[in-house]
């Protein structure tokens, strides 16, 4: 796809999504949504202007930021009312929600890709699909001190077993 495309493929899946909104169809509104990043994110990678680029970060902050919270506003509370995806959606990834317990060794069928700020953005060589990895410190339960407080309900972080 070049450099153009993706943002006018983009900008039409953004414009669904403000149409969807008002048209009250928040379930399609944040699938436009989540599908206008995803474009946005695979784009960028490849743009070359480091302007563009950085504009591109931040209406994808933007864009973000509007899919969840027509995620908490509308569609979280309808997750276990008979939604008509069965899997529901996460508000923190933007997919329809799998199952995350996998083993360590799944990472091995992944390539980095590039690392933004203290994450590592990593693609799957098996269905090319793009996930972001942070790595966490885990100290050994005898050299704990005090306990370890595992944050809970961090925006854009799965929840932490």
């Amino acid at each position: 796809m070049a450099k153009r495309d993706y943002l006018v493929e983009a900008a039409k899946q953004i414009r669904m999504a403000l149409d969807s909104e008002v048209n009250e169809d928040y379930e399609a509104a944040f699938s436009y949504y989540k599908n206008g990043v995803d474009l946005l994110l695979n784009g960028v990678q490849l743009d070359p202007n480091k302007e563009r680029r950085e504009a591109v970060k931040r209406k994808t902050t933007q864009y973000r930021k509007r899919a969840e919270e027509i995620f908490i506003t509308h569609l979280q509370d309808n997750l276990g009312k008979g939604s008509s995806h069965l899997g529901g959606y996460s508000s923190l990834r933007f997919r329809s929600i799998r199952h995350l317990s996998s083993p360590v060794e799944d990472l091995e069928m992944c390539k980095g890709v590039g690392v933004t700020d203290k994450v590592l953005i990593v693609q799957s060589m098996v269905n090319k699909e793009m996930f972001v990895v942070k790595s966490l410190v885990k100290s050994s339960w005898e050299s704990r001190d005090q306990p370890i407080i595992i944050p809970q309900g961090v925006p854009y972080m799965v929840k932490l077993l």
